[in-house]
């Protein structure tokens, strides 16, 4: 957690930092795995919500899978991906056809290959991609708000329903609703580093990985918001179907749970079509993203908060005035 944003919630908790500290490893589940596996795993991913990426094949492939995948491949320029994921593309490598890209696969390591997409909208010359963050939410059962807010020393909203009598065939328990919002206002450009060419397989040239801007410091946010937003709706609508709420733990349906997502989006230059590069689980984040960072906790931690300073306690946090959370769907 960013300092600025443990400050402000141990202001707002009247914890000091270290009971935050405590307090939230307590009663907060800070991820949803395994239940998200299938979008923060890039084998998985790409099998998973297919219609979202460009066409992807995980290695080894079945057989006819990878003639299959090269009749689709348009720009000539290949991505080998590690599915363990090293950080910062480390783990990727860029080929000139399928066929080297296959070929270059260490044959004990799981892979991911994917070509790349053939007219991207640039930045500045350069390709690039948007870093998007989702927020998957499992909100507490009844017992587990009634106990968060007693941790936090807050007089509890309503008694918690008795136990009922136990029946000889219980009825199973309702699966727990998953809520999914997007940041509005933390966008990211990462850019590549030289100009773009369709058929370079120079790192340089193919490798967006390097944030360079916020979205809403260009001109382009009021275009590309409501693009990326569109996006983020049909996602998170075939995403929820995947992320199965009955793999959750014991623990996550009792306690408020949930789980940050980056996702990397790539545009086409007409701004017609959105990919899905990869999803990641625990994305870093920046001082400047604090707001966002403090409006997420505000939705995990519900109603045990002493008092709503939300506008106010964002601004100490070093935020952008304005960073909320959007909410998409829920099941």
């Amino acid at each position: 957690m960013l300092s600025a944003v443990a400050s402000a919630l141990s202001r707002q908790l009247r914890m000091d930092e270290e009971s935050l500290e405590f307090f939230l490893c307590d009663n907060i589940v800070e991820t949803l795995a395994p239940a998200t596996h299938s979008l923060t795993q890039k084998d998985r991913f790409a099998a998973r919500v297919p219609q979202h990426q460009p066409p992807s094949l995980a290695l080894p492939a079945a057989e006819g899978a990878e003639e299959e995948l090269d009749s689709r491949g348009e720009g000539g320029v290949w991505f080998l991906k590690r599915v363990q994921s090293v950080g910062f593309g480390r783990g990727v490598t860029v080929h000139p056809t399928l066929a080297a890209a296959v070929g270059a696969a260490e044959p004990e390591a799981a892979y991911v290959v994917t070509p790349a997409v053939p007219r991207p909208w640039l930045w500045d010359g350069r390709k690039c991609h948007f870093r998007v963050y989702l927020l998957a939410y499992s909100p507490p059962s009844a017992d587990g708000a009634h106990a968060l807010r007693a941790a936090a020393g807050q007089p509890p909203k309503h008694q918690p329903e008795p136990e009922p009598e136990p029946e000889p065939e219980p009825e199973p328990e309702p699966e727990p609703e998953m809520r999914w919002f997007v940041a509005t206002h933390s966008l990211w450009i990462a850019a590549a580093a030289s100009p773009w060419s369709a058929t370079s397989t120079d790192r340089a040239v193919q490798m967006s990985t390097t944030r360079t801007v916020a979205l809403s410091d260009t001109e382009h946010r009021e275009q590309l918001w409501p693009v990326l937003e569109d996006f983020a709706r049909r996602f998170v609508a075939d995403a929820r179907l995947v992320v199965a709420p009955a793999e959750l733990t014991t623990r996550q349906r009792q306690c408020p749970a949930y789980e940050l997502l980056g996702v990397d989006v790539m545009l086409t230059a007409d701004l017609s079509q959105a990919f899905a590069l990869e999803c990641n689980s625990g994305p870093r984040l920046r001082d400047s993203e604090a707001a966002m960072q403090l409006a997420m906790m505000r939705i995990v931690l519900g109603g045990c908060s002493a008092e709503d300073k939300a506008e106010e306690e964002g601004e100490k946090g070093g935020g952008r005035k304005g960073d909320e959370w959007i909410e998409l769907s829920s099941t």
